[in-house]
This record gives structure tokens, C-alpha cells and sequence, in this order.
């Protein structure tokens, strides 16, 4: 690949980005399909099972997405999982973010951004509930069959309060990030082998959703340092 992965990868999200706002889906699901394969054709010990089969990955996307549905009890597939996380500094210019996987992929077409109003002192849960305020406010984004939350018990029942004020069904859960236990808004604290391909398949989307969001906090945060210039 000649050291050129990451911009070669850039590149074609980007062509798949506007594909799909241009509502050339089967374009884009072609490109989605071309970068996975790039993905996996750079990791260590992935080029030879690529070669061999290259619908690997979507199998074992299908894997981790039916353990996912047996280990957290969910009534369907998670075909749609949502991942949520808040970045920001003693409050200021804080942010929120959410990211999407489909089918196990992630699809940053889909990926939005919240600037966070609530004032006051820094409160992670106040938080979590505005966001999910906001993001069920837009009927014209698919629901998810899937939330977590990167945080524990206090922000998954904020935003479970959320959810059911606003009369949605949709199974929420926390992702801790010390111990990754993933906690339900009530009951026992479920705790997934460490190897596990739904932990995986989790931890990939929290630590995208961290991601995205302090990419986005840094940003409101050079800019609020400039204004000050």
C-alpha cells in the first residue's frame, strides 16, 4: 500500500460520503465494500483470510451482530447500533457525538454532531439526556435498534429516560471504559469476555463515537481561542 492506507481510506469515505447524499447507494455500498477490504488487507494476520474469502468480514460482522443479540437479550438483530459519547473541558465548549454502525460496518454518512446548550456546572447526564433529546427530535433519521452510551448506569438512565418520554422503544446500554461492563439501565451489570466478538464489535464503536467527538471539541476550542485573540 505504499504507506498511503490512511489517505487512500480518507479518500474513499469521502467518495462514499457523497454517493450516498447523492442517493447513489449502490455506489456507495460498493465503495463501503472496497474499503472494508483495504481495512482488513493492513491488518496483521487478515491478508491471507481476505484472499481466501472475500465476504470474511461481513461474516463475521453477522457473527458478532447475533452474539450481540444473545448476549444483551435484544428482541431483533442490531442491524442499526448507535454509539453516543461528550467530550469537553469543565463544561466548556462541550460536544456530543454520534456514530453509526450498519450491519456491523461503520458508516460515517451517517455520523452527526451536537453542540451542547444545557449551561451550569459540568453534567455528564444532563448532557446525555439533551443530546438524545435532540437526536430523537429528527424523524427523518432511521432509528436505531441499538444504543450505547459511553459512560455507566447515571448517563445509560438519563438517556433511557429520554428515550421512553418520547414514547420510543429502543434498548440502550453503557459502556464502561475501565472494565468495558456494559451496564442496562436496570439490573445486573453484563460482563462479555474480553475476546468476545460483541465486545469487540462495541468497542470499536465507543472508541469511534470518542473520537468523533473530541475531533469536534478541539475544533469549538481553537475557535473559542481565537475569538479571544
Amino acid at each position: 500500500m505504499d504507506g498511503k492506507v490512511t489517505q487512500l481510506i480518507s479518500d474513499l469515505t469521502a467518495q462514499m460520503t457523497k454517493a450516498s447524499n447523492e442517493q447513489k447507494f449502490e455506489e456507495a455500498a460498493a465503495i463501503k465494500k472496497i474499503i472494508g477490504g483495504v481495512s482488513y488487507l493492513t491488518q496483521p494476520n487478515r491478508t491471507s483470510l481476505y484472499l481466501e474469502n472475500p465476504n470474511f468480514l461481513q461474516e463475521e460482522n453477522k457473527l458478532a451482530l447475533e452474539k450481540l443479540q444473545k448476549d444483551l437479550n435484544l428482541k431483533k438483530l442490531p442491524e442499526r447500533i448507535e454509539g453516543y459519547d461528550i467530550s469537553n473541558i469543565q463544561g466548556k465548549e462541550a460536544v456530543g457525538s454520534m456514530v453509526v454502525l450498519i450491519n456491523g460496518e461503520i458508516d460515517k454518512s451517517q455520523y452527526r454532531k451536537f453542540k451542547i446548550h444545557i449551561s451550569g456546572k459540568p453534567n455528564d447526564v444532563g448532557m446525555h439526556k439533551e443530546m438524545m433529546r435532540r437526536r430523537l427530535s429528527h424523524p427523518e433519521w432511521p432509528l436505531p435498534d441499538l444504543i450505547i452510551i459511553d459512560g455507566g448506569r447515571g448517563q445509560v438512565r438519563g438517556a433511557e429516560l429520554e428515550i421512553r418520554n418520547l414514547k420510543f422503544e429502543i434498548s440502550v446500554f453503557g459502556l464502561a471504559k475501565k472494565r468495558e461492563w456494559l451496564y442496562p439501565p436496570e439490573g445486573e451489570i453484563i460482563k462479555l469476555p474480553k475476546n468476545s466478538l460483541s465486545l469487540k464489535l462495541l468497542r470499536r464503536l465507543r472508541d469511534e463515537a470518542h473520537r468523533f467527538a473530541i475531533t469536534y471539541h478541539r475544533k469549538l476550542h481553537r475557535q473559542a481561542i481565537l475569538n479571544m485573540i
